[in-house]
């Protein structure tokens, strides 16, 4: 039986592409999150710019892994090697990873999933997830049901794609497709090794048109999107509850096994 595996990423070494709204973060702005978190019993987000060997801004992801007994693979770019060292368990990984595409790091990741997933076969059961805003409650994998599912996403009900995302699709594609569709969310897919294979080669294959003609924008969630609806039919996807938390609700407890922020 193959291994089940969590992918996710800590690179530094490329702008967030979300550096400019991080770094304008105001004092009021950062005081009501930090109120909404403490109602719901979750720590926030750590402020500001994602630095390297910053243990305390993956510690909720990192503790919360090892108590429901999941293994981890932390894909990085400028670690060092003391802190790797220091942070390394028989269930967490770290994993070199050398930049090499124009894209932002956010969608630069699939690149860096698709060959380590094509390199090893013996992993069957794949999750990749945001680091910094995630904790487990329980095991992701359990959730895996063949007869029902192909593909695992974060997403919210009633939540459809926005105005940001119609934007972003238009500019990835040209048209805005799926506008009836509930909004998935990037920072969290998962599911057996073929479908996740075959999304991550289209997302990638788009990846690489779109640098060949010029356009380097941070794309990666209306490619997402797309492309997991182009591959799966919508009652093949579980999203929301029981897999994920209400995005930014910071919720104490419920039926879910990953709180995304």
């Amino acid at each position: 039986m193959g291994r089940n595996v969590i992918f996710t990423t800590y690179f530094t070494g490329k702008p967030d592409p979300q550096s400019g709204a991080k770094r304008r973060r105001n004092l009021f702005k950062h005081l009501k999150t930090w109120a909404r978190s403490r109602r719901g019993g979750a720590r926030a987000e750590l402020p500001g710019l994602a630095r390297e060997d910053e243990f305390e801004r993956i510690e909720v992801w990192y503790d919360s892994l090892l108590k429901v007994g999941c293994e981890a693979v932390i894909f990085h770019d400028r670690l060092s090697e003391a802190f790797t060292e220091q942070w390394s368990r028989p269930q967490v990984q770290f994993q070199h990873y050398a930049l090499k595409t124009p894209r932002s790091v956010n969608d630069e990741r699939y690149q860096c999933y698709l060959e380590y997933l094509e390199a090893h076969p013996d992993i069957e059961g794949i999750f990749m997830l945001d680091l910094f805003d995630i904790e487990f409650f329980s095991n992701p994998f359990e959730l895996f049901d063949d007869a029902r599912y192909d593909i695992y996403c974060g997403g919210d009900a009633g939540e459809y794609n926005d105005k940001l995302n119609r934007s972003k699709m238009v500019a990835a594609f040209g048209d805005a497709f799926y506008e009836d569709r509930i909004k998935l969310n990037a920072g969290i897919c998962g599911g057996r090794r073929e479908p996740v294979l075959e999304l991550l080669r289209t997302m990638v294959a788009v990846f690489d048109r779109l640098s060949d003609s010029g356009e380097l924008a941070n794309l990666n969630m209306a490619i997402f999107n797309k492309c997991v609806y182009d591959l799966h039919a919508p009652e093949r996807i579980l999203y929301g509850y029981p897999l994920n938390s209400r995005f930014k609700k910071y919720e104490r407890s419920g039926n879910f096994a990953l709180r995304h922020k």
